[in-house]
């Protein structure tokens, strides 16, 4: 009587870095892997066009996670092409979080290109490790010959990265310096030895352009008055916008794009790394690359009266204000300094001291210790965050609901519903909660971090109750309101899910 085949379920995964790793070739090979050994594979999973940087996005893997935890898939076996497909994460003890969860749950991968067998043994263990390693260290060295060739390009005029400014247009030219097409928002080049250069787009899209330039320049008119009245005047923003803002006419205001000038390295946001502002002395430059729509002279006065609207405060008035801050709340950050009524902005102490910590140091503020602290708590509950939201996304899953990740700690309900996780915040100036609400949400599920019980305290609320941005809980009787949204673990998922069903219907079909 033959041998009953072993079930199994196969996990593939292709970014757009590299086609030899498409998921076809994948799964050629891992179908033979399973012809080899006696396996039959009943289920697959595929991350197509996916990072295998981090979880968030890989909605194939968070799948297969839910259904390992949950109990009910019905396979024994994992078969993954090799271990760089089952993630290229720069923290290695992520890559062996995610095995681990599947092998506690009695379900072991295998990794079928690899020449180890991954048994558990010492030598399989040491081999695994130095892959994981190895998978996330290809990244880094991708993301800078990526870096240094997209500089090079840069340098010599040609357009890289992020879409084209509002009145710009990305052009696509062969080989021989021949135009191809001109590139809508969101479309690629389709040949990696064409280039892509700005060229000035729609007229009435220039015309908006020097339209901002003049008001801002010839009337007493600041940004926000600029986008309300073009909001007046029915503008279309800038994709993807919603609606114009001051921070689009700020930038526009302030981009030597619209000089002609191409400028490259401005941010760096390397391997899903927090965005941050570079130096000058790190931006690639090449000026007059292509034809600009605003003249040097216009972009230069512009600019003086730019400056000329910036405060000075005197150094004694800025560190006033600091002391001020830090005596109100036993610390100091630049969100205290800009939630501060009448404080200058951050921006002011950078100019004035050279840097936010010359400044502390100037009031006696130990800013190593208090950062560390601070920081050190930041990172604590942010790691709790994503755990409450992974641990309810598994959850959500194991009841049949469509539940998926958006951005790092909001889950998005039957794609409709949107929930935020939240932290609650007890600082000693507010004793009492205090909730931030960001993003287009339509509830909030927030929870006391470190709490001392060994069950935090989760509350869940809809957004249609909650007056403004920010909610505070500072006396008794608004305490009482707020614990009457309290919630048991046990409860939450289908808690969830009965309240999206309630605030946003779900369609039959």
């Amino acid at each position: 009587m033959p041998k009953p085949l072993r079930k199994a379920a196969q996990y593939v995964r292709m970014s757009t870095d590299m086609q030899q790793y498409s998921t076809l070739n994948q799964q050629a090979l891992i179908a033979q892997y399973a012809d080899d050994h006696g396996i039959e594979i009943i289920k697959t999973y595929v991350d197509e066009g996916r990072s295998g940087l981090r979880l968030a996005g890989r909605d194939a893997l968070q799948s297969l996670l839910a259904d390992v935890t949950s109990g009910q898939a019905e396979y024994e076996l994992i078969l993954v092409y090799d271990v760089s497909r089952w993630g290229r994460f720069q923290d290695t003890d992520e890559s062996a979080h995610y095995e681990f969860i599947c092998r506690r749950a009695g379900k072991s991968i295998i990794y079928c290109a690899e020449q180890f067998t991954n048994d558990g043994s010492p030598m399989a263990s040491i081999v695994k490790g130095l892959k994981r390693v190895m998978a996330g260290e290809y990244s880094r060295e991708l993301s800078s010959k990526v870096f240094l060739g997209q500089s090079r390009l840069a340098a010599l005029g040609h357009h890289v990265g992020a879409p084209s400014p509002y009145g710009l247009r990305r052009v696509m030219f062969d080989t021989a310096g021949q135009a191809r097409t001109q590139l809508e928002y969101g479309q690629r080049k389709y040949l990696h030895s064409d280039k892509v250069f700005l060229r000035p787009g729609p007229q009435e899209e220039i015309d908006v352009v020097k339209m901002i330039f003049q008001w801002f320049l010839e009337e007493k008119i600041y940004y926000e008055t600029i986008a309300k009245r073009l909001k007046a005047m029915g503008v279309p923003p800038p994709r993807p916008h919603p609606a114009w803002n001051k921070p689009i006419i700020r930038g526009m205001l302030k981009n030597e794009k619209y000089l002609g000038h191409m400028i490259y390295n401005r941010y760096t946001e390397r391997l899903k790394s927090p965005k941050k502002k570079n130096p000058k002395s790190q931006w690639v430059r090449h000026n007059n690359a292509f034809e600009g729509i605003i003249d040097e002279t216009t972009f230069r006065l512009v600019q003086e009266k730019i400056e000329k609207n910036i405060r000075i405060h005197s150094n004694e008035a800025l560190l006033a204000h600091l002391k001020e801050i830090y005596k109100k709340h036993g610390r100091i950050s630049t969100s205290l300094i800009i939630g501060a009524k009448g404080a200058p902005a951050p921006s002011s102490y950078r100019r004035a001291f050279g840097g936010m910590e010359r400044a502390y140091i100037e009031i006696g503020y130990n800013v190593t210790q208090h950062g560390k602290d601070h920081h050190s708590k930041k990172i604590i509950t942010q790691k709790e965050s994503c755990g409450i939201t992974n641990r309810l996304l598994v959850e959500l899953k194991f009841l049949g609901c469509n539940a998926k990740l958006v951005g790092k700690v909001n889950i998005q309900i039957n794609g409709k519903w949107v929930v935020m996780i939240a932290a609650i915040s007890q600082t000693k100036a507010h004793p009492g909660y205090r909730m931030f609400l960001r993003g287009n949400i339509d509830a909030i599920l927030a929870y006391k971090p470190n709490a001392t019980d060994p069950e935090p305290n989760y509350y869940l609320i809809p957004c249609s109750v909650i007056p403004g941005s920010t909610l505070y809980i500072n006396n008794p009787k608004r305490r009482e309101w707020f614990k009457q949204w309290r919630v048991q673990w046990e409860n939450l998922p289908a808690s969830l899910i009965e309240l999206a069903r309630a605030l946003k219907p779900i369609d039959d079909d």
